[in-house]
């Protein structure tokens, strides 16, 4: 063996969001005792005595219903879930508990300090938009912008700047 599966389908089976895939899965991790908190786990291993290892799992929630996982191991007998994707869709980084129900798509949590790094070119836009549309102005009704270029920060609404701060920390109101 030379430690690689290798598995190929050859059909033009397309990809639908809507639709069970299990009869076009190439791969299927499967725990044939059903109930909540029951898993199926895809593990993987680097390396011998003091191997790295993480695993993606499958976590049953309710009937039908289930979290992924991402684990990490953390220590000689120790694992840590670093992300989970829940089965409503919510997005949760260092934590199993969603935020407030206004705010509980994304929830980053950390025991110390906690945050998020936007990281643009030097010429270039950091940018947190507010939408209510697809297309259109509405993608960007409201935002938050940093400039690289000219280290100005820049608050919008109805699509225009309405307050910038500047590099030299004056507060400009109006701006746009």
């Amino acid at each position: 063996p030379n430690g690689r599966l290798d598995v190929t389908k050859d059909s033009d089976t397309d990809y639908s969001a809507t639709t069970d895939q299990r009869s076009s899965a190439q791969i299927i991790a499967r725990n044939g005792t059903a109930g909540t908190n029951n898993f199926a786990s895809i593990s993987l291993v680097n390396g011998g005595g003091t191997q790295a290892e993480a695993s993606i799992n499958l976590i049953e929630t309710d009937d039908y219903l289930g979290d992924i996982t991402f684990k990490s191991r953390t220590g000689a007998t120790t694992w840590t879930e670093k992300m989970r994707i829940d089965a409503s869709g919510r997005l949760l980084l260092g934590t199993t508990t969603e935020g407030d129900t206004a705010a509980d798509n994304l929830t980053i949590a950390d025991s110390g300090a906690s945050g998020i790094t936007i990281r643009s070119g030097t010429t270039s836009t950091g940018n947190i938009y507010f939408s209510d549309a697809t297309s259109g102005t509405g993608v960007y009704d409201g935002y938050i912008q940093y400039s690289q270029n000219t280290r100005h920060l820049t608050l919008g609404t109805a699509t225009l700047e309405r307050l910038r701060i500047d590099s030299s920390g004056r507060l400009l109101l109006g701006a746009g």
